[in-house]
């Protein structure tokens, strides 16, 4: 099938990959929490697309706290490349940045690891095309091994035609940070230096 009639297969499809539950949801944006994200979701093998994967670099996380009772004040960071973003988009990059409290030791989200399974958060947003890249912390498997879920929605009229011009494709990565910068009593550090490559697992149109 060639690429320009997707759009009309997508009305008799609709398949979910194994995180497609748990779709994104507009997070802490205002009037665009509203923002429907389409009703066709497809696999990508049955969409024959060759999505290129998603570029994370200087990733890395920093915990902080005053006293040993307190639970860490912990920031994420990364910065996010979208090889597939077509010139049209005048961004296809963004920096994402994600703070939550921690003990460093409890993994299940809750009081003492108070990150947001659920709720994405927007890393970067045009509100006047509604296209976005935004992230959220699936899960956590240990101190430096975690689950990212990440959402980018941008304008592509190259392999889609109207009304489908606007697909989000999503990643599931789970990250090993190779890297401790230092670990005590009142601070933590954990990084990657290589560039992480994000698979694409989901479109969504």
């Amino acid at each position: 099938m060639h690429l320009l009639d997707t759009g009309k297969a997508l009305l008799a499809t609709i398949a979910a990959i194994p995180f497609i539950h748990a779709m994104p949801a507009m997070q802490r944006v205002g009037a665009l929490e509203a923002l429907a994200r389409g009703t066709h979701m497809i696999k990508l093998p049955d969409a024959q697309f060759d999505f290129k994967p998603f570029e994370l670099k200087n990733l890395c996380y920093e915990c902080d706290r005053s006293r040993d009772e307190d639970l860490y004040s912990c920031t994420m960071k990364f910065d996010w490349f979208d090889p597939n973003s077509v010139r049209e988009n005048n961004v296809s990059a963004c920096s994402c940045k994600y703070s939550w409290k921690w003990d460093s030791v409890t993994l299940a989200p809750g009081d003492r690891n108070s990150f947001d399974a659920e709720g994405y958060s927007v890393c970067q947003i045009n509100h006047q095309t509604t296209t976005f890249f935004e992230m959220k912390i699936n899960s956590f498997h240990a101190a430096d091994n975690f689950t990212l879920s990440l959402g980018r929605r941008y304008r592509d009229t190259v392999l889609f035609q109207p009304p489908f011009v606007y697909p989000t494709t999503f990643a599931e990565p789970v990250i090993q940070l190779s890297q401790q910068g230092r670990k005590d009593e009142r601070s933590i550090q954990y990084y990657e230096p290589d560039v992480v490559k994000a698979d694409i697992m989901g479109l969504m149109i």
